[in-house]
């Protein structure tokens, strides 16, 4: 009997917490970001001049989430990240565009601070790797890995958001000549600003 009511009542927990479901769309600039490429078998560089900038882009996303308690909402999104050029790896003017779509789980905290809607958000998931024909010719494999994200968004609106996200994707690039491959890691780091909208589900 016991089991039964346990049941009952998560069953109805759930379907409260759907009741108050929200999906949320936003377009983001991605202003900032650098490029980090290395040897599977060597170490990261510590010299920040190793690494190679990017220029700007755009990621689209969406989440879908649920609020589990007062000040924490929790969910799954996707993104995309539309290719972005490394700089100096322009090939008769073709740069290579490496990007990234995550697919990942995110939790946010709505806090009322002095008037103001803060909220601080967190993903984590794994990124599926891609690249155009500069960055990913005939002989190179892409592999895709950890993404993870950290910040902070602020409420204009009921339904408009406004969020300053630090992001880094963790994949990998197998070059084949003949019979010898060469897997290197990779990480592309990214500083996101976006423009949200929450639609109640």
């Amino acid at each position: 009997m016991s089991k039964k009511i346990l049941l009952l009542f998560c069953a109805l927990a759930t379907t409260g917490a759907l009741a108050f479901a929200e999906l949320t769309i936003r377009i983001g600039a991605d202003v900032e970001g650098q490029y980090r490429s290395k040897l599977q078998s060597a170490a990261w560089p510590t010299d920040p001049d190793s690494y190679t900038d990017m220029r700007p882009g755009f990621t689209l996303g969406a989440e879908y989430l649920f609020p589990v308690a007062k000040f924490l909402k929790v969910g799954a999104g996707a993104e995309y990240q539309v290719g972005r050029p490394i700089q100096g790896s322009d090939v008769n003017s073709v740069y290579a565009l490496p990007s990234f779509i995550p697919l990942y789980g995110v939790a946010r905290m709505p806090l009322q601070v002095e008037g103001l809607k803060v909220i601080p958000t967190a993903r984590v998931g794994y990124g599926f790797h891609l690249g155009n024909e500069v960055y990913k010719p005939s002989t190179v494999t892409l592999g895709g890995g950890l993404y993870w994200a950290a910040g902070l968004g602020f409420e204009l609106t009921r339904n408009l958001f406004v969020e300053g996200v630090y992001g880094v994707n963790s994949g990998t690039r197998t070059t084949t000549a003949g019979p010898v491959s060469t897997t290197s890691d990779v990480k592309l780091s990214k500083i996101e600003l976006s423009l949200g909208y929450k639609l109640d589900i």
